[in-house]
Order: C-alpha cells, then sequence, then structure tokens
C-alpha cells in the first residue's frame, strides 16, 4: 500500500556597477594620472528579489487592477456557480513590484459566504502570479498569495500566531499581514498565507509526489441522500462511496479519493495498520 504523508493544517539579484576609468593623454612632462568612477547604477526593480515575502514584520502592499469595473459581480459568480479554479485576469502589485495578467479569485468556504452574505467586500482571495505567465513568481519562488479577510477575528492574530506556534512542532505554513487595495479602493488589512502546495511538500518533505489532501468543508454543497449527514471533515469512515467526501475533502493533482478513503478506513477501522500506510517524521524546531 502506499505510503502517505498527511499534513494536517510558509533569487538571489546580482547587479553589476560597470566602473569607468579615464586614462589621461601621454604628455611631456607626464601629468599624474586620474581615476575617475563612474556613480554606481541602481538596481532595476524586479520580481526576483531577496524580499522575505512572509517575514512577520513585512506587511505586504497588494495592490490588484482589473479592467472590468463589475470585477467583483464575477468574482462572486464564478464562486457561487462552483468554478473553484477559474480566475479574472488583472495586474497586481506587490510592495511596489507589478506582475501582469495575473489569475484573482474568491477563495474560502464560511469566511466567503458568511460575508458575502451580508453584503460586505472584503471577501478572501486567491491570487495566482503564474496563472498565464508561467515564469512569473514572487520573492522567494512563491506563485501564490492566500488573502484571508480575517472572518470572526477582531483581534487579527488568530491565523498568524496559530501558524507560529504550530511551526514549532510540525511543518507549517508561514503567515503575515497585507494591505490590499483592489482598484484604488482600500479593502483592509488582510492575513497573507503561505500555500500548502509542491513547494511547501519539497521543502518539507523533500518530496512533492504523494497524495496531498486538504481538509475543506463545503457548507453550501449538494446534500447526498445515501450519506450520513455531516459538516466536518473529521477523517469519519462514511464508507466506500466517495460522494460521501467530496464536500468536506479537497484533492490536489495527482490525488485519489481512494488514498483519502483508504486512510481513513485504517484510521476508523484497523489503527494497528497506520505504520504501515504512514511515514512519521520528527520536526525540530
Amino acid at each position: 500500500m502506499r505510503k502517505i504523508v498527511f499534513i494536517f493544517t510558509c533569487l538571489l539579484l546580482i547587479a553589476q556597477v560597470a566602473v569607468a576609468q579615464n586614462k589621461p593623454k601621454a604628455k611631456t612632462p607626464a601629468k599624474p594620472k586620474t581615476t575617475v568612477k563612474a556613480p554606481a547604477k541602481a538596481p532595476a526593480q524586479t520580481a526576483n528579489t531577496n524580499q522575505d515575502l512572509y517575514k512577520l514584520d513585512n506587511i505586504l502592499e497588494v495592490k490588484i487592477t482589473f479592467k472590468e469595473s463589475n470585477w467583483d459581480s464575477l468574482l462572486n459568480s464564478f464562486k457561487q456557480e462552483g468554478y473553484e479554479e477559474k480566475r479574472l485576469v488583472g495586474d497586481v502589485t506587490v510592495n511596489g513590484v507589478n506582475y501582469a495578467k495575473v489569475g484573482i479569485r474568491y477563495k474560502g468556504s464560511s469566511s466567503f459566504f458568511n460575508v458575502a452574505r451580508i453584503g460586505a467586500s472584503k471577501l478572501p482571495l486567491n491570487v495566482k502570479v503564474d496563472h498565464i505567465n508561467k515564469k512569473q513568481i514572487l520573492p522567494g519562488g512563491f506563485t501564490t498569495l492566500k488573502l484571508s479577510n480575517v472572518f470572526r477575528d477582531p483581534s487579527f492574530l488568530r491565523e498568524v500566531m496559530a501558524y507560529e506556534i504550530a511551526r514549532k512542532y510540525m511543518p507549517s505554513p508561514r503567515a503575515n499581514f497585507a494591505k490590499v487595495y483592489v482598484n484604488n479602493e482600500y479593502l483592509g488589512l488582510y492575513n497573507c498565507t503561505e500555500s500548502v502546495d509542491e513547494k511547501f511538500l519539497k521543502t518539507h518533505f523533500g518530496s512533492n509526489t504523494g497524495p496531498l489532501i486538504k481538509c475543506d468543508p463545503d457548507y453550501n454543497g449538494k446534500k447526498i441522500e445515501t450519506c450520513p449527514p455531516t459538516d466536518k471533515a473529521s477523517l469519519v469512515y462514511f464508507g466506500e462511496d466517495s460522494l460521501c467526501y467530496m464536500n468536506l475533502y479537497e484533492l490536489e493533482k495527482g490525488t485519489y479519493w481512494k488514498d483519502l478513503i483508504s486512510l481513513i478506513h485504517v484510521i476508523n477501522k484497523a489503527p494497528q495498520q497506520l505504520d504501515s500506510i504512514l511515514t512519521w517524521t520528527r520536526h525540530s524546531g
């Protein structure tokens, strides 16, 4: 049986400065040589810098520009109709660096639907800078900004603090804050959290080829009559029918429902077999 690593839930810019020397013309008698240095050129601003994107005291400034004035209605319709990966294309500036033709969508479940229901504009966003240009990356090689709207957290600290604590005991995303604007309108202060993706897996586990499963209940998903009623992605076994799990979990590419169901079956029905399907790792903070 395939071993599963189950994750619970964060370039160097080389600038050359040319130095020119002016050589004096030979004269009789010869005059002392004079060396004149040309002023150093400032390094060009580029997306590929050494800036620590998720440094805790680095409050990002994210400015999104859409051509469409009804961008919010379009993003809302994508989300409401279940088109999770459909994105609206726009330009994004992160701390003064511009990224063209970026893909943006709304994200989240309760943090989206509960907030959208009351007509608020501060909705969670997922910004993918390599949506069209696959060579376009953020500092540190990241390609996605996950901007959470700090739903039901008046302190603004819970998500960032929780990841800071968790990272002392297990691989965990990094997180900080971002001031977010859309079409020059300030939406507010967001949490900015590192994606648990192929880059994260490679960094922390040395491989990104295993199954990747996200516990992500869809509270607005269609209820399946033949499945037990639940709204929790709590690794409870509901049988072998994958329909019973589709509103509770999200599978990344290369992962199959049988991977998840097999794990859940062992956890609930044969826990003595866990060592045969899980790879246990020790994390030192």
